[in-house]
C-alpha cells in the first residue's frame, strides 16, 4: 500500500511540469477585456517550456512538448504546426545548452530564453508573411516577443517556487 503511495506521488509530482506548462498555456486563452491584447499577449506556454526544458528535461521531453504545440496551434487557429514545431527546437537548445544556462546566474538563462523568443518571433513573421502572401507589419509579433522576454522573469520565479515546493524533495 505505502509503495502505491509513492509511486502514485511520484508519477503527480513527473507531471508537474507539463500541467503548468498547460495551465500557463490556457491563460493565454482567457478573453480580456482590453482591445487587441491577445495580439500582444506573452507566450507564456513558450516560457514554461523552456523554463522546464532547461532545468527538469527528464520530466520535459520533446514528444510531449510537440504534442502540446499541435494542441497550441489547433486552439489558436495559427499556423498549424510553427508552435509544435518551435517547442521542439526549442527544446534541443535548451538541452544541448543546459551546462552553460542552468545553475548559473539567471541571466544566462534568461539571454538564452530571449534568444529563443525572438528566434519564435521571427518564425511567426515569416510564417504569418507567407500565408498572406505578402510583408506583415511586425509591430504586433515584436510588441509580443518584448512582452514574453519581459515576463519571463516572473514566470521564471513562478516556476521555480513550484519546482522547489514539488519536484526537490
Amino acid at each position: 500500500m505505502i509503495r502505491l503511495a509513492h509511486q502514485t506521488l511520484a508519477f503527480v509530482r513527473g507531471t508537474v511540469p507539463i500541467i503548468t506548462a498547460l495551465l500557463l498555456m490556457l491563460l493565454e486563452f482567457v478573453p480580456y477585456r482590453f482591445a487587441h491584447i491577445q495580439a500582444i499577449m506573452p507566450h507564456l506556454f513558450l516560457a514554461a517550456a523552456y523554463y522546464w526544458a532547461l532545468f527538469r528535461p527528464d520530466l520535459m521531453g520533446a514528444a510531449p512538448l510537440f504534442l502540446a504545440g499541435v494542441f497550441y496551434d489547433l486552439a489558436n487557429g495559427g499556423a498549424f504546426g510553427l508552435t509544435a514545431f518551435a517547442l521542439v527546437v526549442m527544446h534541443y537548445f535548451a538541452v544541448s545548452q543546459r551546462q552553460i544556462l542552468a545553475g548559473r546566474m539567471f541571466l544566462l538563462s534568461w539571454f538564452g530564453f530571449i534568444s529563443v523568443a525572438i528566434a519564435y518571433g521571427i518564425a511567426d513573421w515569416l510564417l504569418l508573411s507567407m500565408i498572406t502572401d505578402a510583408p506583415v507589419k511586425p509591430t504586433a509579433i515584436v510588441m509580443q516577443t518584448l512582452m514574453t522576454v519581459s515576463v519571463y522573469p516572473l514566470v521564471a520565479r513562478f516556476l521555480g517556487q513550484i519546482h522547489r515546493l514539488t519536484l526537490d524533495r
